[in-house]
C-alpha cells in the first residue's frame, strides 16, 4: 500500500476544487416549481368558484369513482355551463395578490363526460373580469387527441402559451361544457398548474 506525502495530498485537494466559471462552480440552481392544484385529492385549495349556467357544483362526488382521493367535482349544467374557480376575493382588487402564473407551463385536469362528444373550452380572465386571451378548444390537448369519453376519466394538458396572456397574473378560469345540451353532467379531477 503506497502512503501519499503531505504535498501530494494537498495537491489532490486542490485539484478538485472547481475553476471559477465553471459548470461544477455554477451556483445551485432554483428547484423547479411544484405543480400548484385548484382541486385536488377532494379538496377544493382556491378560495371558491363564480361558476355559471350550473345547478350544482358538488365538490364531494363520489360517483364518477375518484382519480385519488375521496371526492371528485360533479357539476351538472345547464346549456354553456362552465366552472369557473377563482384565486381569491381580494385579486379582484389588488391585482399583486392573483395567481401568478410564470413559474408554469401547462394548466392540466382530467375530466369524465357522461355522453358522447364532450367536449369543453378554457379561458381566463384577470382582475376586474377582464377576458385575458383567447378562449381554448380543449380536445387536441387531452389523451388521445379526442372528446372525453363516456364513463372515463381523460387527462388533459394545455400549454398556457397558447392562451397569449396578456396579464400574467390571473383572477380566475373557466372549463365549460360545449356540448350544446339542454342540460349536462361532467366530472372534473385534478386540476392545477404545472411547471412540467
Amino acid at each position: 500500500m503506497k502512503i501519499l506525502g503531505p504535498f501530494m495530498m494537498l495537491l489532490l485537494a486542490t485539484s478538485a476544487v472547481a475553476e471559477p466559471g465553471s459548470a461544477a462552480a455554477a451556483k445551485p440552481t432554483k428547484p423547479a416549481a411544484k405543480p400548484a392544484w385548484v382541486y385536488q385529492k377532494g379538496r377544493m385549495n382556491w378560495e371558491g368558484d363564480w361558476s355559471f349556467g350550473v345547478d350544482e357544483v358538488d365538490y364531494r362526488d363520489k360517483a364518477a369513482a375518484p382519480i385519488e382521493g375521496p371526492f371528485d367535482i360533479a357539476i351538472s349544467g345547464r346549456q354553456w355551463g362552465g366552472w369557473q374557480p377563482f384565486f381569491s376575493l381580494t385579486c379582484q382588487s389588488q391585482h399583486a395578490v392573483c395567481f401568478d402564473t410564470t413559474p408554469y407551463k401547462f394548466l392540466i385536469f382530467s375530466g369524465k363526460g357522461t355522453v358522447a362528444h364532450q367536449i369543453f373550452q378554457v379561458g381566463f380572465m384577470s382582475p376586474g373580469d377582464k377576458p385575458d386571451g383567447p378562449v381554448i378548444m380543449v380536445s387536441q390537448y387531452c389523451s388521445g387527441g379526442s372528446d372525453l369519453e363516456v364513463g372515463k376519466w381523460t387527462s388533459c394538458k394545455i400549454p398556457l402559451s397558447a392562451f397569449k396572456l396578456i396579464d400574467t397574473k390571473i383572477s380566475k378560469f373557466w372549463i365549460q361544457d360545449q356540448t350544446g345540451l339542454t342540460t349536462n353532467k361532467w366530472y372534473l379531477d385534478d386540476v392545477g398548474f404545472t411547471p412540467d
